[in-house]
């Protein structure tokens, strides 16, 4: 799903300026297990890892706030918005969950700042440890919060979510479509799986 919206304005000065946001919610249905899964493996245990909506944005502007890129889980709840892994139940334990974004390496090295609701999740670095995919830079944040079982509906819910936004180098940059893909890792009782979606626009 996607919304975008493209203002022009003229300030006091006679001075144009034109805003565009565009944003872009995706999911991630696929599961893949990091480690060899044995043939006899009951399929409960091949729906774990780290699923949810998370809204990519931007917003290009030409005044003198710039433009910046967004990585939003917050404005919702389960199961419209937000992070959880599926398949898990209240004994088990899960670590080293991370959301790695990969933007183009064009952009520059962006610099990203948590904004107010952000919980438990590191501001997103530059991770050379990411899975490589030419062209892109990955940035990676990773949660060290805590998991709340929904015995409802059998899944682990995040209790922090991530909320960030990075500034981009220019309006132009920003104005073009820019192609967006994320890797999702967490382990769960000891195992890790991951999650790759992309690419989007925004």
């Amino acid at each position: 799903m996607s919304e975008i919206q493209s203002n022009t304005t003229r300030d006091g000065q006679g001075v144009s300026r034109r805003t565009v946001v565009r944003n872009v919610m995706w999911t991630t249905p696929v599961v893949v297990a990091a480690t060899a899964a044995p043939a006899y493996a009951a399929s409960p245990s091949e729906e774990l890892g780290l699923q949810g909506w998370v809204s990519v944005a931007k917003s290009c502007s030409s005044t003198t706030q710039g433009s910046v890129v967004t990585i939003d889980a917050t404005s919702g709840r389960y199961p419209d918005r937000g992070l959880w892994v599926i398949g898990g139940d209240g004994d088990s334990t899960v670590t080293s969950a991370s959301l790695t974004v990969y933007l183009s390496s064009s952009l520059g090295t962006i610099p990203w700042s948590a904004r107010a609701g952000n919980t438990g999740w590191s501001v997103p670095v530059v991770d050379a440890s990411a899975p490589r995919r030419a062209g892109y830079t990955a940035y990676t944040t990773r949660y060290s919060g805590t998991w709340r079982h929904d015995p409802a509906n059998n899944v682990l819910l995040s209790v922090g979510q991530p909320r960030f936004s990075g500034r981009l180098p220019s309006y132009t940059a920003c104005a073009q479509d820019l192609s967006v893909y994320s890797y999702r890792k967490a382990t769960v009782d000891g195992r890790t799986y991951e999650i790759r979606r992309g690419p989007v626009y925004i």
